[in-house]
């Protein structure tokens, strides 16, 4: 399951062209371009003992052999429409949480291996990294692109659209692409990119990722083996919270109270406290006369900024969160019991986390409320990150792409309430055999990320929704009508976890601060845009830390106007209008 998030210019992040902390930062990184070494693929391991694994109620799956993926979970047919032969396309890799097996990387491992075997497409990595807008400033800097663009903001999109880099690809989509994944990508009416990003001849090169929906938006975690041993109730309150997280600290439990990121949006992010005083930074809100404004330059946005500079300053907050606040060390390790992040940490980190510590009991719950009895966290973004191609990329490399993910949704779109597990699971991954009985793997694929051929971020995250909703309810059905994988699923904590916290944050959409009615930066814009987003990072940073007085905010929008914030609004304002 990838884990990106997803968006602000970003997954699984970065929707905003440069309009979040996390994106200033990833504006001003530079990963190194280089080649991914390819590892000598580790062999599809035998399984001597499968025949011993039994059916119920019939061998309906044994239409595909044990090692394929769609074993267990379909009981018809389906392969793709056309099979290729020794095609290469090269792509930038996003992995995620992945944890290879040796000897296996991105592009080598069993499901690009899979995919390679079914499709006859070799999906080559030419860069892979766990953040994948470190691709961009170098691989835009040299025109070094590989030819399928996998998670391109909508900077990089922009960018290379002007640069012409970009493929046009209107007629193949139109051609190639199924009925059922025109549906999916909302095609032409039911998703912004169709209206915002073509050329003015109705051209486009690209198209979005599916939309994300709670994705990257916060709910609270805290570990409730630490509430019990500390005595208090689950926190739902920011005053609540604190004297949890200073109970934490005393019983010697954790050295902090709350973990965050850097970012002032999204998961991990401290979006929630804002939302406590009613505001979050960061957003285009439309006001009663229509027009757009910025919400970072509201007063409300003072309050919450005071509210975190006292708990940085009374060591509430890692001192190190801005440079190096990192969810696999801190929240995974067991390092703090209180953070807010999206539903699928269900998944990972908390899934690691009771890895490290068994006794680790994650429960998922609203984010807290301020003084005023406010609740609020950033809805994730109505626009995504884009799938493109590069220019001059052989058409049948397009063609084939579009098979591959034509193939992907039409397995996943069939109806398997009661007889299927409605996700690919690759035996001596997800799960393996021991005697008569599946077992949990070791190297899940389902934490990939949305990089895998970029056929996982076109169907994410509507793929784990259904996979984590439908094991949560086998889980209270009869085991003895299940299949197998359906009953390993049912019977993992984690995967109902994940339905739980998948439906609370549906539910917390009822919280989620006003839409961002943010519409993309006019080409002309782009950089005074990037610049006042570094502005606004810098001077929340200071307060926060201290370095500045909180009134330094009323110094922070007064520059924000002086640097051309008027103009970028104005400019905003003016896009917003082409589309009303």
């Amino acid at each position: 399951m990838s884990r990106h998030p997803r968006k602000t210019i970003s997954r699984r992040q970065f929707i905003k062209a440069g309009g979040s902390a996390a994106a200033a930062a990833a504006l001003a990184a530079c990963a190194r371009l280089a080649p991914t070494p390819t590892p000598a693929p580790t062999p599809v391991p035998a399984t001597p003992t499968a025949a011993a694994v039994a059916t119920k109620p019939t061998d309906r799956w044994a239409i595909y052999p044990m090692e394929d993926p769609r074993h267990w979970m379909i009981d018809k047919l389906i392969e793709p429409a056309k099979v290729y032969k020794d095609l290469v396309i090269t792509q930038n890799y996003y992995i995620a949480n992945t944890v290879f097996k040796p000897g296996e990387g991105p592009g080598t491992d069993g499901k690009a291996r899979w995919v390679q075997k079914v499709t006859g497409v070799d999906y080559k990595a030419v860069w892979s990294g766990t953040n994948f807008q470190d691709y961009w400033p170098t691989a835009l800097a040299s025109g070094d692109l590989a030819e399928l663009l996998t998670n391109v903001t909508q900077v990089a999109y922009v960018q290379l659209r002007e640069a012409d880099r970009l493929a046009d690809i209107s007629e193949i989509w139109d051609k190639v692409a199924s009925p059922l994944t025109k549906k999916k990508k909302g095609y032409p009416n039911d998703n912004l990119w169709w209206k915002i990003y073509p050329e003015k001849d109705g051209r486009f090169y690209g198209f979005p990722m599916a939309p994300a929906e709670t994705n990257g938006e916060n709910i609270l975690w805290v570990r409730k083996d630490w509430l019990d041993k500390v005595k208090l109730s689950y926190p739902k309150t920011l005053e609540e919270l604190e004297a949890v997280g200073k109970a934490f600290i005393k019983e010697g439990l954790s050295k902090y109270g709350v973990w965050i990121n850097k970012n002032l949006v999204r998961w991990g992010s401290c979006d929630w406290v804002f939302g406590a005083y009613g505001t979050i930074p960061q957003l285009w809100r439309r006001g009663s006369d229509g027009k757009l404004s910025y919400s970072s330059l509201e007063p409300a946005q003072k309050d919450a900024l005071a509210h975190l500079a006292r708990w940085y300053k009374e060591g509430f907050l890692d001192p190190e969160y801005l440079a190096a606040a990192d969810m696999n060390k801190d929240v995974a390790g067991n390092r703090f019991g209180l953070t807010c992040g999206a539903w699928w940490w269900s998944v990972h980190p908390m899934r690691a986390s009771k890895v490290i510590d068994p006794t680790a009991n994650w429960v998922p719950g609203h984010t807290p409320t301020g003084p005023g009895g406010k609740r609020g966290h950033q809805a994730d973004p109505l626009i995504d990150v884009f799938t493109c191609f590069r220019k001059g990329v052989d058409p049948v490399k397009v063609e084939a792409f579009l098979v591959g993910l034509n193939f992907f949704y039409e397995i996943e779109d069939i109806e398997v309430t009661g007889h299927g597990a409605n996700i690919l699971s690759f035996l001596g991954y997800d799960y393996d055999i021991e005697g008569d009985k599946l077992v949990l793997g070791k190297f899940p694929t389902e934490v990939d990320g949305p990089g895998f051929c970029d056929f996982q971020s076109n169907r994410y995250p509507e793929i784990d929704k259904k996979a984590y909703l439908m094991a949560a309810a086998n889980s209270k059905l009869d085991q003895a009508t299940l299949n197998p994988l359906q009953q390993l699923y049912a019977q993992d904590p984690q995967f109902v976890l994940a339905a739980e916290a998948l439906t609370l944050a549906f539910d917390g959409r009822q919280y989620r601060s006003i839409t961002d009615y943010y519409w993309p930066i006019p080409v002309d814009s782009l950089e005074l845009y990037q610049t006042l987003t570094s502005l606004e990072a810098e001077a929340y940073a200071k307060i926060i830390t201290g370095k500045e007085p909180v009134s330094y905010f009323d110094t922070f929008v007064q520059e924000w106007r002086k640097q051309g914030g008027d103009k970028l609004t104005s400019a905003i304002n003016a896009e917003d209008a082409k589309h009303a």
